[in-house]
C-alpha cells in the first residue's frame, strides 16, 4: 500500500524587502513618540511643551527628515509660543540632532529635505 504524499512549492520573493517610497510619509505613532522625545530633551522645561503640525518626509532609505512647531514654558515660566524644529529619524531607530533655537536654520534645514511646499518653510523665511 502506498502512502499519498505532497510536495509543496514554495517561490522565493524577488525581493527580501522592498524600497521604501521616498518623499512625505506619514509618521506611526512610535515614530511620532521618538520624535516628541527628542525634542523634549533640548526644551528649559519638558513637560510644558505642545507641539503643532509635524510634518516627515523620507529623502533616501536610511532616514526621514521631520520639521514641525512646538511651544514650551522657557526660563522666564511663560510659553514661548510655537517656535519651529527639525530633526531626523534614522533605520537605526535614533534620532538625529534637534534643531530648534534658530528659525532661520530650521527652514534652511526643512527646504534642504523637500518640505518647502507644505507652508512650513514659507511660514519660516517671512
Amino acid at each position: 500500500m502506498h502512502s499519498p504524499v505532497a510536495i509543496i512549492a514554495i517561490a522565493k520573493p524577488s525581493k527580501s524587502d522592498p524600497e521604501p517610497t521616498l518623499g512625505p510619509v506619514h509618521l506611526s505613532w512610535f515614530e511620532t513618540r521618538k520624535v516628541k522625545k527628542a525634542v523634549k530633551e533640548v526644551l528649559k522645561d519638558p513637560g510644558s511643551a505642545e507641539f503643532g503640525s509635524i510634518y516627515a518626509r523620507r529623502n533616501d532609505e536610511t532616514s526621514i527628515d521631520v520639521c514641525g512647531f512646538v511651544s514650551a514654558r522657557n526660563s522666564f515660566g511663560g510659553m514661548t509660543g510655537m517656535q519651529p524644529f527639525h530633526t531626523s529619524i534614522f533605520s537605526t531607530g535614533s534620532t538625529g540632532m534637534v534643531w530648534i533655537s534658530d528659525p532661520w536654520q530650521v527652514a534652511v534645514l526643512c527646504k534642504a529635505a523637500g518640505m518647502f511646499g507644505n507652508g512650513l518653510a514659507e511660514r519660516l523665511m517671512e
